[in-house]
């Protein structure tokens, strides 16, 4: 499930204080969890999360989070993307500088086709 951070419905949230330690907290859970940071070659946000498919095509073991007691631990798709739901909350909630550092710090930015790396280079 992809979801553009740059929607409206994102715009109109209001925004948690600025707070850089606090994003990058919610920003590293959500990696560890499976979820995705992206940025377009046109410069849009989105936030993805694994597909229930992508765990039984791949085999793997749900991931969980550091150091997670038994009883701490996702048993289910439905815990999982629960999780996964509650940081894509917050993370829209973040303030702007807050949600562009963590975009800058965990996103790969997607190029335009026609970018020749080796311009740069000159």
């Amino acid at each position: 499930m992809d979801d553009n951070s740059n929607s409206k419905g994102a715009a109109d949230c209001q925004s948690f204080p600025e707070n850089p330690g606090a994003a990058m907290m919610i920003g590293m859970l959500f990696r560890k969890l499976g979820g995705t940071l992206t940025i377009g070659s046109d410069g849009a946000r989105f936030l993805g999360q694994i597909e229930p498919c992508g765990y039984r095509i791949l085999g793997d073991e749900f991931p969980q989070l550091p150091g997670a007691e038994p009883w701490e631990k996702f048993l289910s798709v439905e815990q999982l993307q629960g999780a996964t739901r509650m940081l894509m909350y917050l993370m829209k909630r973040l303030d702007k500088a807050d949600l562009d550092l963590l975009f800058e710090v965990m996103a790969p930015c997607g190029l335009k086709a026609d970018f020749d790396f080796r311009e740069q280079l000159q």
